[in-house]
């Protein structure tokens, strides 16, 4: 095998890697947009991932950021098939998003859990300040519907 096609197998490798999680980013999107379109006061926008770009931009603080009658924030998407624990390795924009909610945004994680079809959310200010391990996220708020926790959180 040639060297080209190995950095292709490699970036084709890492853009697999960098789509999990897509199904859950994607229901993600499609209720903010359903929020944008009932509520003036609310807007979004949705970050290019750089690791399913092939690392070519730079990291992001969050897969969201939107702006609520006049607040801005920040909501990252995490996706596991089963329990209760958000590892920190896989939460590499928790140390962005802490400086963001530092400087006034309401940065928001929220985890879907495959298994049982349910969504999980906490404020990054409330998470226990750690730089290895796991968060619990049986204690965090939860819903069987996105929207209605995002909302909750937005009040």
């Amino acid at each position: 095998m040639s060297k080209e096609d190995d950095s292709f197998l490699e970036a084709k490798a890492r853009r697999k890697k960098g789509a999990q999680g897509k199904s859950a980013e994607d229901k993600v999107q499609d209720e903010l947009a359903l929020l944008r379109l009932s509520n003036i006061t609310f807007d979004f926008d949705r970050l290019l991932d750089s690791r399913a770009a092939g690392r070519v931009v730079a990291p992001t603080v969050a897969d969201f950021t939107f702006c609520y009658k006049g607040r801005a924030g920040a909501l990252e998407v995490k996706s596991m098939k089963d329990g209760h624990r958000l590892a920190y390795s896989k939460f590499p924009q928790y140390p962005r998003m802490l400086r963001r909610a530092g400087a006034g945004g309401l940065c928001l994680v929220v985890v879907y859990i495959e298994d049982v079809k349910q969504w999980r959310i906490a404020n990054v200010l409330d998470l226990e300040l750690i730089t290895k391990g796991s968060w619990s996220t049986s204690e965090w708020d939860f819903n069987s519907k996105f929207e209605q926790l995002f909302l909750e959180r937005l009040l």
